[in-house]
């Protein structure tokens, strides 16, 4: 099965493996990039030549990306052929990773009302309340922590939210990014049931 291949609307891919392989070297422990001005961010360059064939979230193509990069420069054989073959590898091995129960929360731009408490589609639940579990309180305070000191964002405290709803949804993924990808499709799938119903 081919689980990704080039673009074949004239995307360089000789041109591409080449440049790359002049501003990336294999390095313990990852690789060490030294890419020009041209090329700005390499990885963005090679993933935009690469059609995936199989469903995999934009914020995991990088990193399977980066996976087949670092393998096919470590080859002795490497070219556009190898590079190819490593993604389809790193690719194969993704798609292929156990998927993994995740509970996703958010908060939801409208009122609670009582009409709305529960709701499932195939894969997933979805919850609304005015306020999340307790049991998702340790968890919340990781989530502020890592908010604040990764994305210097403040985190929203609940006092500052009431006019919003509480929701958490159960998935699953391969990957934390899936997940979250995967619970954004299911939002928006339960928000055009509610926006179908309430028009009844």
């Amino acid at each position: 099965m081919t689980f990704a291949r080039w673009r074949q609307d004239g995307f360089d891919v000789e041109f591409v493996a080449s440049e790359l392989a002049k501003g990336i070297k294999p390095v313990e422990g990852g690789l060490r990039f030294s890419g020009t001005a041209f090329f700005g961010e390499p990885i963005i360059l090679l993933e935009t030549g690469v059609e995936f064939q199989v469903p995999i979230s934009e914020t995991d193509r990088p990193r399977i990306i980066m996976d087949a990069l670092e393998a096919a420069l470590r080859s002795e054989d490497y070219g556009p052929s190898t590079l190819i073959r490593e993604i389809n590898i790193a690719t194969r091995d993704f798609v292929n990773t156990p998927e993994t129960k995740y509970v996703v929360a958010t908060r939801l731009s409208f009122t609670h009302f009582e009409d709305i408490t529960r709701m499932g589609t195939s894969g997933s639940r979805l919850y609304v309340r005015r306020q999340l579990p307790r049991r998702f309180a340790e968890t919340r305070e990781e989530a502020k922590s890592a908010s604040e000191s990764d994305v210097r964002i403040p985190f929203p405290e609940d006092e500052a939210l009431d006019e919003y709803a509480a929701a958490w949804i159960y998935v699953f993924g391969r990957t934390r990014s899936e997940a979250i990808h995967r619970a954004g499709e299911a939002l928006d799938l339960h928000r055009g049931i509610c926006g179908h119903d309430t028009q009844y």
